[in-house]
């Protein structure tokens, strides 16, 4: 029983620790080979490298995504430089996350969805690689950025972990608030944040599995 996994990439250390159960270790591995996340059709497969190096993205990935072919009408630079500040910024958005979990009566305490401490903590990792996701999507113009298969994969491995769904809900919610703070502080144009909310959007769908 584990915290969640948005990107799948967070349990890998877990069942390195024998913390899983053998039904949930099943899954992960068929969600590690069929990823929630459709890598090879976004970008023309440019996020592979930090999708495997459990990352965001470099300057380096960012040139090689901004001459992909992109169905978005969005430029190119107007997206880089929203993911660029979400990116800069990832702690402060995963902090404003973890406010909205925090807001959950008896959440950490024995009995709730988030004891034993391994458990809050890997929700943190997942606030990280849900927002690695949507950086990759903003950046590729890419708002349905997910794979059908890996999408039932995923729901079956929340299912098997005993995910708290509605924290989990709020906590991407939290990300979405704090990142459009920052764009609108920052003056990014409004249809380069369109694009980045219509990537939360997308993964908030995904992860309506109850």
């Amino acid at each position: 029983r584990g915290g969640g996994g948005g990107a799948a990439r967070a349990q890998a250390s877990a069942s390195q620790e024998g913390t899983l159960s053998p039904e949930a270790k099943e899954i992960l591995f068929r969600l590690i080979k069929r990823p929630m996340l459709d890598v090879e059709r976004v970008a023309g497969g440019a996020l592979k490298k930090a999708w495997e190096g459990q990352r965001y993205l470099t300057t380096d990935d960012l040139d090689q995504i901004g001459v992909s072919p992109s169905k978005s009408s969005v430029p190119f630079n107007d997206r880089r430089t929203l993911v660029t500040l979400m990116q800069q910024n990832n702690e402060a958005i995963v902090a404003e996350a973890k406010s909205k979990v925090d807001a959950f009566p008896g959440i950490y305490e024995e009995g709730g969805g988030l004891y034993p401490p391994i458990r809050a903590e890997r929700c943190l990792k997942d606030f990280h690689s849900f927002l690695q996701v949507v950086c990759y999507a903003t950046a590729a113009g890419e708002s349905s950025f997910s794979h059908p298969e890996g999408v039932t994969i995923l729901r079956q491995l929340y299912t098997a972990m005993d995910v708290p769904f509605d924290p989990m809900v709020e906590g991407v919610k939290g990300l979405r608030d704090a990142s459009k703070q920052i764009a609108t502080e920052n003056g990014v144009p409004i249809t380069a944040w369109d694009e980045a909310d219509r990537s939360f959007e997308h993964l908030l769908e995904v992860l309506k599995f109850r």
